[in-house]
């Protein structure tokens, strides 16, 4: 998992590389804030089929909140 610092922007962009070895890795985007409370923003599956060799997502409003990264990887292929 990723975590950043408290975003100082409204707008942040974040690219997650495919690595083909990983296949089926689930990446899950969240926002918490101060209070603790957490919130889903962008979750993403790249599959073996998958022309993504990159994925770019575009998260708003995220001022002042910490975002975390997580990606799962549900086969048997270790990081």
């Amino acid at each position: 998992m990723y975590a950043t610092y408290l975003a100082g922007k409204e707008l942040l962009q974040v690219t997650i590389q495919y690595n083909k070895q990983l296949p089926n890795a689930e990446v899950i985007v969240c926002a918490h804030n101060k209070t603790g409370k957490t919130k889903n923003l962008e979750s993403f599956v790249f599959t073996s089929e998958s022309p993504e060799s990159e994925k770019l997502f575009e998260l708003t409003e995220v001022k002042g909140r910490i975002v975390s990264i997580a990606i799962k990887n549900p086969s048997e292929a270790k990081f």
